[in-house]
């Protein structure tokens, strides 16, 4: 059965650039999946514990699972394929493909009639106006945004894209393993 998308809106700055948006959605989903990992939802409150039928079932057992750490990854076919729909000037939608398997998991996860609702695609807004704020610094956005007005005092267009090309390089190499 094809459940509804599972889908959910950011509202971010218009002026982001369409590489800026999809860095920002990239850290998004990351937050997202250690915060599903630490068995935590969208309000960062532990979820539900697992059923006694479901913890006793062959699939949760060879999974390696524990009754008590729920994190939504029985073999992760579902929090892995969490990933960036789409996104406008001042829009992004991340989530999961219509039709997939992995959408209906979530859709299933998140439905409080198959048992406790656990919901955890989604930001908070304290979440959301902390992420926002610590990728605008990072990405020099901030800084972008403060040199148009500080041209007069030195700061060039020129110099804070050499520092934006520089940062993002920098962070293509840090990540590399060896």
């Amino acid at each position: 059965m094809s459940e509804t998308q599972q889908v959910m809106h950011l509202s971010v700055p218009d002026d982001w650039t369409s590489f800026e948006r999809e860095e920002f959605a990239q850290q998004v989903v990351d937050f997202i999946k250690a915060r599903t990992d630490d068995g935590k939802d969208i309000n960062n409150q532990s979820f539900a514990g697992y059923s006694d039928s479901y913890a006793s079932s062959l699939d949760f057992r060879i999974a390696g699972k524990s009754k008590s750490n729920v994190n939504l990854r029985l073999s992760g076919e579902m929090m892995d394929t969490v990933d960036l729909i789409s996104h406008t000037a001042g829009t992004i939608f991340l989530g999961f493909q219509s039709g997939t398997d992995a959408n209906d998991k979530a859709a299933w996860a998140a439905a409080s009639d198959n048992g406790p609702s656990r919901k955890f695609l989604g930001l908070d807004d304290a979440a959301l106006n902390r992420l926002v704020s610590q990728f605008e610094t990072s990405a020099g956005i901030t800084a972008r945004r403060q040199g148009s007005q500080a041209e007069s005092s030195g700061f060039s267009a020129a110099s804070i894209l050499s520092r934006r090309v520089l940062l993002a390089a920098f962070r293509r190499i840090s990540t590399r393993s060896p």
